[in-house]
């Protein structure tokens, strides 16, 4: 069993290795074509979004139709994500921080247009 378990983590470390070697993204910001403030502006907008997806799944799960025993468990999963999803804006405000900026989640600065979009159509669904 601990063979199996030394050549999973092997198999899922070289994958990462050439999923990361084959993305041009990573390959832009390890040349250093992406500035630190280009990433912070993506960091902030992903701290807005993130906020956002606990709403989005709770909404998810209140539209069900609960008219076949298999849409009961889809429900209870939605719900079950919307909990998960709880905070984890913070993991971002947390890296944007690393970054060496000092944002609290507050004092970000207002999301760009498309992210309040989202933002508003997420509210706008909430109160539905």
């Amino acid at each position: 069993m601990i063979n199996d378990l030394e050549h999973l983590q092997s198999v899922i470390a070289s994958t990462w290795q050439q999923i990361l070697k084959d993305s041009k993204l990573i390959q832009t910001v390890m040349s250093g074509g992406i500035t630190k403030e280009l990433f912070a502006i993506y960091m902030a907008e992903t701290v807005h979004y993130t906020s956002q997806n606990p709403i989005n799944q709770a909404i998810v799960g209140t539209r069900v139709k609960l008219d076949r025993p298999e849409m009961i468990a889809y429900m209870k999963f939605c719900f079950h994500h919307a909990e998960e999803e709880v905070g984890h804006e913070y993991m971002a405000l947390s890296d944007l921080n690393s970054l060496g900026f000092e944002f609290t989640k507050t004092s970000l600065p207002t999301p760009l247009p498309a992210t309040q979009k989202f933002i508003d159509y997420i509210n706008e669904e909430s109160v539905a």
